[in-house]
């Protein structure tokens, strides 16, 4: 009986095809929430390896983190210490520099959903790069990338540049990109030498053939870890708190911007965006047309709009109350039964 691993997002893997598998994972955190209908999550997407593995058993002490449990190629986690929390954390790992396997032999203990990624013929395109900014970055309020893994601060910025390239795969405001963090613990370079690489990552980061870092990260913050003089709690409350404040401001945006999906709503969006990011890799995922899937709206509505003004008028019934009549009508079809609402339809209504 294979070995269950239960933290895999997705993996990606290669035969006849390439092959993006998800298991389910969203919903198995899922289970371990006290209410996910109610509860809005914040997701911290680590990348690198070592150093990596090193900061998220200090950020997060409470999750038991073994390197054995790095199977997939992205993996998912809850933070045990905010399962009943309001706005629980989410984090996620993956390693960039990892080699796609092979699909043969592959097997899985939950129910996988696996999809060909059409687009895959492509020579031009770094399929992993793809499912990074593609699927994960839209629902990924903090990005955090440990340069040491990748190669160092240069590695990074040419990373950085293809995604750049590329521009964003979300159809929300600027605002909503997720927020960039770098972390540099290199220990044999002057702080004059880290100096001029982290400007010269931030000069690079603003022309990428006519898109710039702001099209697909709202911010840019680079930290450099202490030495290994302190403990490896002490050097990394640094990060935790940068991380911290990182997720704070996010959600205030989205709150702002009627964008905070619980749980339940997230899990409901990913399953969606998997399907159109196997499809496509041209057309960004928009979540509201994503929400009409199942409740169309009628090829005749427009018809039936304008015989519904043409008769009011016809009646004399005041232009202000038609109008007030249609817009409640259209805000009660887009909150179907179980549908995202942050305030209480009457006060939408006024």
């Amino acid at each position: 009986m294979p070995t269950c691993n239960h933290i895999t997002w997705v993996n990606l893997t290669d035969g006849e095809h390439l092959y993006l598998h998800y298991g389910e994972r969203v919903a198995h955190i899922l289970e371990e929430l006290t209410e996910p209908r109610i509860q809005y999550p914040s997701i911290i997407f680590f990348l690198g390896k070592y150093n990596r593995d090193l900061a998220l058993r200090q950020i997060f002490p409470r999750n038991n983190i073994r390197r054995t449990q790095h199977n997939g190629t992205i993996n998912l986690r809850l933070d045990s210490s905010t399962m009943s929390a309001d706005y629980p954390i989410w984090f996620a790992d993956s390693d960039p520099l990892s080699k796609i396997h092979s699909s043969t032999g592959m097997h899985t203990c939950h129910d996988t959903i696996s999809k060909v990624l059409g687009w895959s013929t492509s020579q031009s395109l770094n399929p992993l790069d793809i499912i990074y900014y593609r699927l994960i970055f839209p629902f990924t309020d903090v990005v955090c990338i440990f340069a040491d893994d990748v190669g160092g601060l240069q590695a990074v910025a040419l990373m950085l540049g293809r995604w750049i390239r590329t521009g964003s795969a979300s159809t929300l405001p600027k605002e909503h990109r997720p927020r960039l963090v770098i972390v540099t613990t290199e220990e044999d370079f002057s702080a004059t030498c880290t100096v001029l690489e982290i400007e010269d990552l931030r000069h690079c980061l603003q022309d990428q053939e006519g898109h710039s870092r702001e099209s697909v990260f709202s911010s840019l913050i680079v930290l450099r870890l202490t030495g290994d003089s302190v403990s490896q709690l002490a050097r990394h409350r640094r990060l935790k708190e940068v991380l911290l404040q990182e997720v704070d401001t996010c959600r205030l945006l989205r709150v702002q911007h009627r964008t905070l999906f619980s749980a339940i709503h997230l899990q409901a969006f990913f399953r969606q965006a998997l399907t159109h990011v196997a499809k496509t890799v041209s057309e960004p995922f928009d979540p509201i047309k994503t929400s009409r899937i199942d409740n169309t709206v009628g090829q005749s509505f427009e018809e039936h709009l304008c015989a519904f003004l043409y008769q009011g008028r016809r009646l004399f019934i005041d232009y202000m109350l038609m109008a007030s009549y249609v817009v409640s009508s259209l805000l009660m079809d887009s909150f179907p039964a179980e549908g995202r609402l942050q305030k209480k339809l009457s006060t939408v209504l006024q």
